[in-house]
C-alpha cells in the first residue's frame, strides 16, 4: 500500500488530468437541455451567489414564470471552465441552492433553468464565476468501507461499480480505479456509482475507490472488487419484469434486457403456457395482454430463447363484489433504508396492486435514466432495486408529483399508465373506483383536469367506494403552510359532491390521518384524508399543534397504508416499515348504495301482446347484493318483474303500439337508475278474420280424390281477406292426434281458398288455418270430417 504522501501526490497528478478531459460521471448522466419553448417559462432572475467557503456557498435566484406554472429549477455547475453538468433540481418553490462539496481555490459558475409541467424549459441564467477560499484540509479522507464496494457485470462490455460515502465529514469526489488504473472522478453529489463501458467480453477486472477532500487529497484506496463482464452476446434481464395498466381483461407487462433483443411473455392461470411475442429488437420491452378474466391471478416469464425470468404474478381487476387490498405509498424512491423496509414488507403483504401517490423516485440531478445501455441509473438505484420483488407479484399504479417532471419524460417512458393522459386517470377494482390526479397540471375550473374528475365521479355514483389519489394534500399540519390551499378551494368541494370516501396524498413527508371532513370540519359521513409521504425520503416533522379536524399523525416512522376494501366496509392501516405492524387504523362502513344501471335490454316479440326481454347485470351491486329486477315499457303500463333472474316477459301489449323497454335493478337500498332503452317492438295490429270450410264432400269412396274449399273473411265488414296463406291440417277422424299440414293455399280477392287432390285412404278430420302476419293474428276453422267408404270392386266375372 502506498504511503499517505504517495497518495496526496499522485491523487492531484491524476484528478488534474481528469478535470482537463471533463470526465466525470455527472457529465455522463447529465440530460441534454431542451430547447425553450416559446411559450413556456421565462428564464430565472438574476443569480447570486453568496456565503463562500473552501467547499461550500450559496446560490439564489428570481423567479421564473410561465403559463404552466413552474415546476422546479434545474441547477447547473461549471467547474475550472469545463461543461455545464446537471447536479440539481429544487422543488416548484425554492429559488435558492446550498452548493456543498466543492475543491478549493476552484472557479466555478452556476446556471439555471426553470421546468414547467408540459414539460418544457426556460432559457438558462447564468451566474458570474466565482472561486472558493483555499482548503484548509489536512491529511487524507477515510477511503469507503471495501465492503460497501461492488462490481456487478451488465454485459458483455459493461461493469457497473457502486460504493458508500466516506465517513470523513470534507469530501468533494471519488476517483474509480481498474486493475490501478484511474478510469474516472465522480463529484459530488452525483451518485456513489460508475458504469464502466467498452470492456472485453468475459474478461475480469478488479476495481477500487478513493475518497477526494476539498484540497484533492486521496484517501487510500479500499480493497479490490472483482467483476467478469458476460460472455460474447450474453443477454440477461436487467430491470424487471413488472406489470402496469391493469383492468379486468388486460395487462401491460414490461421489461428491460441488456443488450438489444426481440422478447416473449409467457402466462397462464396455472402455468405460463400462452404466448405472447415482443418483435421489436430492443433494450426495453412491453406486451399488452388481452382477453383475460377478471379477478383472476396469472403466472408469467418474460425472456428470450436464451434467457428468461423467474416465474411471477399479477392479478386482473377484481370484479364487484369482491374483497381486495392494495399498498398506497408516496415520497419513497430515495435508497434508503425505510424505503427498502417498506417494499419488502409490501412484497408479502398480500396486497393486489401498488397505488403511489407521487414523487416515486427522487432523481440526481433530476436526470434518472439518461441512457440505460451505458449507465447504472436512479431507476435502478432507487426503485427497481428495492421494489422488484414486489412489482414481480403485484402492478403498479403510480401517480405523478413534481419529481416525475424532472426527467424529461423519461417516468412515462418506463411506466405505462393508464388512458391516453399520462397525468390523470381512473380506473375500477372489486366495488372500488379510483381517480388518479396530478397535483402538477392545472386543475381549477377552467382547466381540463377540473372537468374529467367531475365527469369521472358523476359517472360512477354507483360504485360503493370513490377513492381518490393527489400528491399534494388538502390536509397535512406539517406546518402553516403544508395544506395546498388551491386543493381545498378547487378540489374539495368537488371530492364532495362526488361523495368521494378516502383522499390519498404525499408531498409531506409523514403520516397523517384526518377525522372524516367536510368543509375542513369534522362531520359524520365526510372524507377521510391520509397523508402517506413517509415511504422512504427523509422526515417532515411536524411543526405546529394537531389541528381538530387530525386524528393521528407520525413523523418519525417509514410507513406505507394498506387499504382492504369490500362491499361493506373499507380499512385503511398505516404500517410501520421498521416493524412491519400496523399503528394506525381507521374503517368506513359503508352506506347504503343502490345498484348501478343494466346493460340495455334486447326486446323480441313473443306472440301477438308481448315481448320478451334479456338484459345484462349491472357492472355495479351496490352495497348488497341484487335482490331483483323491473322492467317498464314506454309507452308506461306492462311491466315485469324478477327475483335475480336477466330475463323475463311482458304481457298485454297493445296491437299496433311501438314499445321501448328499460330495466332497472333493486337491492336492500332500493332500485338503481334504469338502463339505456332497447330496441322497439311494435306487436301485430289485429283486423279480425274468420275462416270456414264452404264445400267439400262428408263421404268419398277410399281411393278417389276431393275438393276442399274454405272462405277467409274479415268478422268486422265480411269482407273477403287476399294473398293470405291458409293450411289444411288434417288427422284422422275420432282421434286426438296432432293435426299436420297436408297443403298451403293463398286466398283469392274474394277470401276463397281451395284445396285438391288430397287422396283419402281413411276417414279424415280436416280444419283450414290462417298463418298469422304482422297484420292479421290468424284464426282456424271448426273441423270437416270427410269419411271413407270402401271402393267397389270390379268384378268381370259378374257381368
Amino acid at each position: 500500500m502506498r504511503t499517505n504522501a504517495d497518495t496526496v501526490s499522485s491523487a492531484r497528478t491524476r484528478a488534474a488530468a481528469v478535470i482537463a478531459s471533463a470526465l466525470t460521471v455527472a457529465a455522463l448522466v447529465a440530460a441534454a437541455r431542451p430547447a425553450a419553448a416559446a411559450s413556456g417559462p421565462t428564464a430565472p432572475g438574476a443569480i447570486t451567489v453568496s456565503n463562500i467557503t473552501m467547499n461550500t456557498a450559496t446560490v439564489t435566484w428570481g423567479a421564473s414564470t410561465g403559463p404552466l406554472g413552474i415546476v422546479g429549477y434545474q441547477v447547473y455547475r461549471q467547474t475550472s471552465g469545463g461543461p455545464f453538468v446537471l447536479i440539481a433540481t429544487t422543488d416548484t418553490g425554492i429559488k435558492h441552492y446550498n452548493a456543498t462539496h466543492l475543491y478549493g481555490s476552484t472557479r466555478y459558475a452556476f446556471q439555471i433553468v426553470a421546468l414547467d409541467s408540459a414539460p418544457s424549459s426556460s432559457a438558462p441564467t447564468t451566474s458570474t464565476p466565482f472561486t472558493t477560499l483555499a482548503s484548509t484540509a489536512t491529511g487524507a479522507p477515510t477511503p469507503p468501507s471495501s465492503s460497501s464496494v461492488a462490481a456487478h457485470p451488465f454485459s458483455d462490455r459493461r461493469i457497473d461499480v457502486v460504493w458508500g460515502g466516506s465517513t470523513s465529514t470534507d469530501v468533494s469526489g471519488y476517483l474509480v480505479f481498474r486493475d490501478g488504473v484511474q478510469i474516472a472522478q465522480v463529484d459530488l453529489p452525483a451518485g456513489l456509482r460508475y458504469s464502466d463501458n467498452g470492456l472485453t467480453p468475459g474478461s475480469s477486472y478488479s476495481y477500487t475507490i478513493e475518497a477526494l477532500d476539498s484540497a484533492r487529497t486521496a484517501s487510500p484506496p479500499t480493497a479490490g472488487r472483482a467483476a467478469t463482464t458476460l460472455a460474447a452476446g450474453t443477454a440477461q434481464i436487467a430491470r424487471g419484469p413488472y406489470v402496469s395498466n391493469v383492468t379486468a381483461n388486460s395487462a401491460i407487462v414490461s421489461w428491460w434486457t441488456n443488450t438489444p433483443t426481440t422478447g416473449r411473455v409467457e402466462y397462464g392461470t396455472s402455468t405460463p403456457s400462452t404466448f405472447v411475442d415482443d418483435p421489436t429488437n430492443g433494450y426495453q420491452h412491453a406486451v399488452n395482454l388481452s382477453g383475460l378474466v377478471a379477478g383472476t391471478t396469472y403466472h408469467y416469464t418474460v425472456g428470450t430463447s436464451s434467457v428468461r425470468s423467474t416465474v411471477a404474478t399479477f392479478a386482473t381487476a377484481a370484479p364487484a363484489g369482491s374483497s381486495f387490498s392494495f399498498a398506497a405509498i408516496g415520497d419513497f424512491g430515495g435508497a434508503s433504508p425505510g424505503e427498502s423496509q417498506n417494499a419488502a414488507n409490501i412484497a408479502t403483504a398480500g396486497t393486489s396492486f401498488i397505488q403511489t401517490v407521487g414523487d416515486n423516485i427522487y432523481p440526481s440531478a433530476g436526470a434518472p435514466d439518461p441512457d440505460f445501455s451505458t449507465t447504472y441509473s436512479d431507476f435502478d438505484a432507487r426503485l427497481f432495486k428495492q421494489f422488484g420483488p414486489a412489482l414481480r407479484g403485484q402492478s403498479i399504479f403510480p401517480a405523478n408529483g413534481n419529481q416525475e417532471y424532472y426527467s424529461n419524460g423519461a417516468f412515462w417512458q418506463t411506466f405505462p399508465m393508464p388512458g391516453t393522459n399520462h397525468s390523470w386517470y381512473s380506473y375500477d377494482w372489486g366495488n372500488a373506483h379510483i381517480s388518479v390526479l396530478d397535483s402538477q397540471r392545472g386543475y381549477t375550473a377552467a382547466d381540463p383536469q377540473y372537468a374529467w374528475l367531475q365527469s369521472d365521479l358523476a359517472a360512477h355514483q354507483s360504485s360503493t367506494w370513490r377513492i381518490v389519489v393527489i400528491q399534494d394534500p388538502a390536509y397535512s399540519s406539517t406546518s402553516a403552510v403544508s395544506s395546498s390551499k388551491p386543493v381545498q378551494q378547487n378540489l374539495v368541494p368537488l371530492f364532495q359532491q362526488g361523495h368521494v370516501s378516502l383522499v390519498l396524498s404525499g408531498n409531506s413527508h409523514n403520516y397523517e390521518r384526518s377525522n372524516p371532513l367536510i368543509n375542513g370540519a369534522p362531520a359524520t359521513g365526510g372524507i377521510t384524508y391520509i397523508v402517506t409521504g413517509g415511504g422512504g425520503n427523509g422526515h417532515n416533522t411536524f411543526q405546529i399543534a394537531a389541528p381538530a379536524w387530525s386524528a393521528q399523525r407520525d413523523d418519525v416512522r417509514y410507513e406505507y397504508v394498506k387499504v382492504t376494501v369490500s362491499p361493506q366496509a373499507l380499512t385503511a392501516d398505516a404500517v410501520d416499515a421498521a416493524t412491519n405492524t400496523v399503528f394506525d387504523s381507521a374503517t368506513i362502513q359503508a352506506s347504503a348504495t343502490k345498484p348501478g344501471a343494466p346493460g340495455a335490454p334486447t326486446a323480441t316479440l313473443s306472440g301477438t301482446t308481448s315481448a320478451a326481454l334479456t338484459w345484462s347485470a349491472p357492472s355495479a351491486t351496490g352495497s348488497s347484493p341484487i335482490t331483483g329486477y323491473t322492467v317498464t315499457a314506454s309507452p308506461a303500463g306492462p311491466s315485469c318483474h324478477t327475483s335475480g333472474a336477466t330475463s323475463c316477459t311482458v304481457s298485454n301489449l297493445t296491437r299496433g303500439t311501438t314499445y321501448t323497454f328499460k330495466v332497472s335493478a333493486s337491492n336492500a337500498a332500493g332500485s338503481g337508475p334504469a338502463s339505456p332503452a332497447s330496441n322497439p317492438v311494435t306487436p301485430p295490429t289485429l283486423i279480425p278474420t274468420a275462416l270456414r270450410f264452404v264445400s267439400g264432400p262428408s263421404s268419398v269412396k277410399i281411393g278417389a280424390t276431393i275438393t276442399l274449399t274454405g272462405k277467409l273473411t274479415r268478422t268486422d265488414t265480411s269482407a273477403g281477406v287476399q294473398n293470405q296463406k291458409v293450411q289444411l291440417r288434417a288427422r284422422p277422424a275420432n282421434t286426438t292426434n296432432a293435426f299436420t299440414t297436408v297443403g298451403t293455399a293463398t286466398s283469392s280477392a274474394t277470401g276463397s281458398v281451395t284445396f285438391t287432390k288430397v287422396v283419402v285412404s281413411r276417414s279424415t278430420q280436416y280444419i283450414l288455418r290462417m298463418v298469422a302476419t304482422a297484420t292479421y293474428a290468424g284464426s282456424t276453422s271448426s273441423g270437416k270430417t270427410v269419411t271413407a267408404t270402401p271402393a267397389v270392386a270390379n268384378n268381370a266375372h259378374g257381368r
